[in-house]
């Protein structure tokens, strides 16, 4: 498993005259994207921002991931669960493992993901 680069976006976000700020327990998430759908991980850091949740990072995850899936460090948890029931399309929850490139809550999306 190879990770791919990530960029940075803000962690807030504005729609027309209003910014949305993140919940003050929100924790970062980095969205990877693991499908062909160029763009994915962006658009679906926008949803993620437009729930509140900061974004650290947006980029591509080479390895395979089966389903739409939000990683976790240890004591993060409960943030993981609250960013999955805001979020439906995110298939399951897990603790992180060694080959992704990011720290904190990672998702990595797949080809599932709703358009």
């Amino acid at each position: 498993m190879r990770p791919t680069p990530t960029t940075a976006v803000p962690s807030t976000r504005v729609e027309g005259n209003r910014t949305s700020k993140p919940a003050a327990d929100a924790l970062p998430v980095s969205v990877l994207n693991n499908s062909r759908r160029s763009g994915l991980a962006h658009e679906v850091a926008a949803q993620v921002a437009a729930k509140g949740w900061p974004v650290a990072k947006v980029g591509n995850f080479t390895g395979r991931v089966p389903v739409s899936t939000l990683y976790y460090a240890p004591g993060q948890l409960a943030s993981a669960q609250r960013l999955a029931a805001a979020m439906p399309p995110i298939q399951r929850v897990r603790p992180r493992f060694s080959g992704l490139p990011t720290s904190g809550l990672t998702l990595v999306v797949t080809r599932e993901w709703p358009a």
